[in-house]
């Protein structure tokens, strides 16, 4: 049974915000809210905001942002329940025990995390037992790994027997069943099961809190796959953490950049030769989660994986998902055939940092790599480039940076401005309104604050004002008048707030929807209308402005439907839907 609504709520209540965070971080007073350096990203002037009125933080460098759970959450790296238990005890509020069920739950979890412990031991002890030539450990020396490496990352070795760890494992007082589910076995058609990984180099993979989540393993030979990873477990989730940051974190926070590569040994030698804030994807294509966890500690990275077609392409497909997250992309390239491990061994660590200083924008990598892809210079290469192209600028928040770019592109295509910037299809707002800045559509939704239409992030924030915002705001829109899912769950919970009640505050919606909207998501969206003078102005503006994006919606599904009927030769359905869609656009322009 989870935690009940009302002791989440009281406990929340009772920890001040000012008062839990300061102390873990200085902070000053800055009029009604205070200020201090982001404890989650380098900075020399202090962006950091917590508001004791609202019970938020954010932060205006790095985009960190919650109630006092969050807090806790990010800052001491521990996990809601973990923290709601904290802030409990530091008030004196009592956690009921959780039922029966969520024992089971949890000691799955707990017993995972014994089993991944001693697989760690299992797989040290078979490393330094491995001694002699072509031995895992005489391996690791001819590829240049050294003893401090080994011990630092606690590297391991899975013995070549099929039921090795199967067998220690059991001997320890754990099933088969047990330790399928955490992953070190594979059962096979007849229902028998062996070793996941077997003569392998075992990379133990830690969290933040550096608790051990799962295993990588690379081949000593020739044998395919070259690598075998840990199958999603209920401790870890592949595409929600990236390998080493554990131990490149502060060194990412000090350097205010971070180095990604692809696998493993591409982490270990530029570490051994320095360059410790690095860290690895755990595969080619990153998810909205690791991208999130880069944020946590920088908005500049480095990203370097092979130089091979499959490494190319899988930059390629990161690059846009990096852009939409507003980070400053910088992409290293490595002489052809070369990676990360083997480029600082051939030709050396001052090489190396050479090329990350000559990294270029990723405008210039996806362009050049456009330009050699499509060498025909015809117009038919330039339509597949433009499109290409104007996917990723259609993503950048900056006009100045998207205008730039735009330019380029001109330029390197001999197509002029306006067409390039007719096929954008940018947005256009009116004079005086208060959406001067109307966030880029992008062709690929993602389900982010970023991407949510100007005037729905700020009458959201307006209703998180009082009751009485939402109230107006219901006279005017209904629920279904929203497009973006974050600002949909928000608007289903403050439209259900009673009539002349206080409303609902920001830390408590946090709560409300944690498992559904980031937490930043909604404190940003407070910071959008603090400090608005004419606030009636900006609602009338939003209303108007949410009302048109609805009706291009229904026009542009619309004129799907007229298609169809048109190419099923109904002329009946065809005609009756003409006429609705242009009652709906004589509609739309009025408004």
């Amino acid at each position: 049974m989870p935690i009940p609504e009302h002791i989440i709520d009281e406990i929340r209540d009772r920890n001040d915000i000012v008062e839990v965070v300061s102390q873990y971080v200085p902070m000053k007073k800055a009029g009604r809210n205070f200020k201090a350096n982001c404890p989650f990203h380098q900075e020399k002037s202090p962006s950091f905001m917590v508001s004791p009125d609202k019970q938020i933080y954010h932060c205006f460098g790095c985009g960190a942002g919650g109630n006092v759970f969050s807090f806790l959450m990010n800052h001491v790296r521990v996990d809601f329940p973990e923290a709601v238990k904290m802030l409990a005890d530091r008030v004196g509020v009592k956690v009921p025990a959780p039922s029966k069920d969520d024992g089971v739950r949890d000691s799955l979890s707990q017993v995972v995390r014994r089993i991944n412990q001693l697989a760690e031991s299992f797989y040290r002890e078979r490393l330094d037992l491995a001694k002699g030539v072509d031995s895992p450990r005489d391996y690791l020396k001819r590829r240049g790994i050294t003893e401090e490496t080994i011990k630092t990352f606690r590297l391991g070795y899975a013995p070549k027997a099929s039921g090795a760890f199967l067998s220690y494992a059991k001997r320890k007082g754990f099933d088969d069943n047990t330790i399928e589910k955490a992953g070190f076995v594979i059962r096979r058609d007849d229902g028998t099961i062996y070793d996941r990984f077997r003569n392998r180099i075992i990379f133990p993979i830690k969290d933040l809190k550096d608790s051990i989540i799962a295993f990588g393993g690379r081949v000593l030979d020739n044998a395919v796959p070259k690598y075998m990873n840990s199958p999603d477990t209920p401790v870890y989730n592949k595409g929600r953490h990236l390998y080493g940051l554990n131990i490149a974190r502060d060194y990412i926070r000090q350097a205010d950049s971070v180095i990604i590569v692809e696998g493993y040994m591409d982490l270990l030698t530029p570490h051994q030769a320095g360059f410790r804030n690095i860290v690895a994807s755990l595969g080619t294509a990153l998810t909205a989660d690791q991208i999130r966890l880069i944020k946590r500690f920088t908005r500049n990275v480095y990203i370097l994986y092979d130089s091979d077609k499959a490494g190319q392409m899988a930059m390629i497909r990161n690059l846009d998902a990096l852009v939409t997250e507003e980070l400053n992309i910088r992409v290293v390239q490595l002489s052809e055939g070369y990676d990360p491990d083997s480029y600082i061994k051939e030709r050396g660590k001052e090489d190396f940092e050479k090329a990350l200083k000559m990294a270029i924008d990723l405008f210039d990598f996806k362009l050049g790599y456009l330009l050699k892809m499509y060498s025909d210079k015809s117009l038919e290469a330039k339509v597949k480039i433009s499109k290409e192209m104007l996917e990723t600028i259609n993503r950048v928040g900056n006009a100045i940076v998207k205008a730039d770019y735009i330019r380029r592109l001109s330029d390197a295509l001999s197509i002029p401005e306006e067409a390039l910037y007719t096929e954008l299809k940018k947005a256009k707002t009116g004079k005086g309104d208060y959406l001067s800045k109307e966030t880029p559509a992008v062709t690929e939704r993602i389900d982010k604050m970023d991407d949510a239409p100007a005037a729905e992030k700020m009458i959201a924030g307006l209703m998180l004002e009082g009751s009485d915002w939402i109230e107006r705001t219901k006279s005017y829109l209904s629920q279904h008048d929203f497009d973006h899912p974050h600002i949909k769950k928000m608007v289903r919970i403050l439209y259900e707030v009673p009539i002349n009640s206080k409303g609902i505050k920001p830390s408590q919606l946090i709560s409300r929807l944690k498992e559904e909207v980031p937490p930043e998501c909604i404190s940003a969206l407070v910071l959008t209308v603090e400090g608005m003078e004419d606030k009636e102005k900006c609602l009338e503006d939003c209303v108007k402005r949410i009302k048109q994006n609805k009706a291009k919606r229904e026009l542009k599904s619309m004129q799907s439907e007229i298609q169809t009927a048109q190419l099923t030769g109904d002329n009946a359905l065809t005609e009756r839907l003409m006429g609705q869609y242009n009652r709906l656009l004589r509609g739309a322009t009025r408004g």
